[in-house]
């Protein structure tokens, strides 16, 4: 399945999602040319709603060129971790596969689609409703607890997602949309950690391969930050400035830019601001990416029996796992993104990304592919940690 000596093997890089950040890696290897067309190649890289052909390997089809098989960023089945509602399955399992009812890094999340029962679903929402809004009013919470955000199956970028405090508007906004698309209600992480009185979410890159079937979490990833101070009175009128994180939706702020470098921060920067915040002895390896590690380790010992990568040689799959903290620090997974935004936004991403690219390369790639004769490798990484799944 390697590449012959003094072979050129075949790119197709598919636009959008910054192309030139995987260009740019390929570019240090000599023995790699751009395909001549869209049938050809032996390595397939595209973006979010760019579909790998899995048929033509099930069919048993063999290409021309120095692999038979190509090598392509796309796990067959992400759909079980991906989408809202195959997550909240796999969490599911999660819980099932330790006994418990529960688990501390999985907001509590109930699935509303066309195919289940809506009446059974929402009696078990509102059960859960008020339990957390009676343990809100006998501990005196700040909050009403009382909150819950909704959200479509398969959209992403924020779209689609509503907050609200109130169980009779929950109940209606289901009734109205769930005979025509799938949606997820999460419960609200109400005392949510803070950077000076602003919500942030923390992007951690996963890598999954094949062959051998491997997961690998990387040491570096970044914080993403609102522009607007949180307000959780805010959370019935529609606004979700205070609440997302995500660029789309911060981009649309008056303030987008103007606390972070385009909104984003390191995790040397995010534990400096929470030092300067007063929590002297804050250490985010010890008190949060320990943490992420823990949870994505435990997601993935379950996701990969689901996914089942092994089955198809040369598909990899490069995912962001985004988390959130309360308070009490105690991290949270809320959602697991396909293809994820690798726009160099900001000087920490045009510093991380590149890195984070070339070595998805030599983890993924250059093992089916060894430099032509006289060509060399790039200089080795090793930011990405094996996790124990088995």
């Amino acid at each position: 399945m390697k590449g012959e000596i003094g072979a050129q093997n075949r790119y197709l890089v598919l636009p959008g999602n910054e192309p030139s950040l995987v260009l740019e890696a390929l570019g240090k290897r000599g023995w790699w040319k751009e395909a001549a067309d869209d049938t050809n190649y032996d390595f397939w890289w595209g973006g979010n709603g760019q579909r790998f052909p899995f048929d033509s390997l099930k069919q048993g089809k063999r290409r021309e060129g120095p692999s038979s098989t190509p090598v392509f960023n796309k796990i067959d089945n992400h759909r079980e971790i991906c989408t809202k509602t195959g997550l909240a399955r796999t969490i599911s399992e999660c819980c099932t596969s330790q006994k418990k009812t529960c688990l501390e890094w999985a907001p509590e999340t109930y699935t509303f689609s066309r195919y289940g029962s809506l009446s059974e679903e929402l009696s078990k929402l509102k059960r859960a409703y008020r339990r957390y809004v009676k343990r809100a009013s006998e501990s005196a919470q700040k909050s009403s607890g009382g909150c819950w955000i909704l959200k479509p199956a398969a959209m992403n970028r924020g779209r689609g997602i509503r907050i609200f405090d109130n169980i009779k508007d929950i109940e209606t906004f289901l009734r109205s949309r769930v005979s025509s698309e799938a949606y997820i209600a999460q419960k609200y992480i109400e005392n949510p950690l803070l950077i000076e009185n602003r919500k942030f979410d923390i992007r951690s890159f996963v890598l999954v391969t094949s062959d051998p079937s491997r997961v690998y979490l990387h040491s570096e990833g970044y914080i993403r930050t609102c522009s607007v101070e949180y307000k959780h009175d805010d959370v019935g009128d529609g606004s979700l400035a205070s609440h997302l994180t995500n660029d789309a939706v911060q981009k649309t702020s008056s303030e987008y830019g103007s606390f972070e470098d385009c909104n984003k921060m390191s995790f040397d920067g995010f534990e400096n601001a929470m030092r300067a915040s007063g929590r002297s002895d804050f250490d985010f390896r010890k008190d949060i990416y320990s943490q992420i590690k823990r949870c994505t380790e435990e997601l993935f010992r379950v996701a990969m029996k689901k996914m089942k990568p092994h089955k198809i040689r040369g598909s990899f799959e490069l995912f962001g796992l985004d988390f959130m903290c309360d308070e009490a620090l105690q991290v949270f997974l809320v959602e697991v993104n396909t293809s994820p935004a690798l726009f160099r936004r900001g000087e920490h991403l045009k510093k991380i990304l590149p890195l984070v690219m070339e070595e998805v390369l030599q983890k993924a790639v250059d093992p089916y592919f060894p430099p032509t004769r006289g060509e060399q490798w790039p200089k080795r990484l090793n930011h990405f940690e094996e996790l124990a799944i088995d």
